[in-house]
């Protein structure tokens, strides 16, 4: 697995077009920021040692942003799915 940032190092990856509930980005290369809004998803990111929390949002609602050695391209294909089975959105339309 390559470590190189994609072409545009600024694209950024949301999760069933929701980026406000959970997205992620390339910020330099390998290390990559995972952002989310929902308490239980940034709960779950804590509790791995390979997230670390580097920012959180002080106005205008829960934000909290995490940093992980894992490519944009892994977050992508692994993690970003993994989270969306794990945390359905709450309104979703069955």
């Amino acid at each position: 697995m390559s470590n190189q940032l994609p072409a545009n190092p600024f694209e950024t990856v949301f999760e069933s077009g929701d980026r406000d509930r959970l997205c992620a980005w390339a910020v330099s290369e390998g290390k990559t920021w995972v952002q989310t809004r929902e308490p239980a998803i940034a709960q779950h990111l804590t509790r791995n040692k390979e997230f670390r929390l580097v920012a959180t949002g002080v106005k205008g609602g829960y934000l909290k942003i995490f940093s992980t050695p894992y490519t944009l391209d892994w977050v992508r294909k692994n993690l970003l799915p993994q989270l969306t089975l794990k945390f359905p959105r709450k309104n979703a339309l069955s």
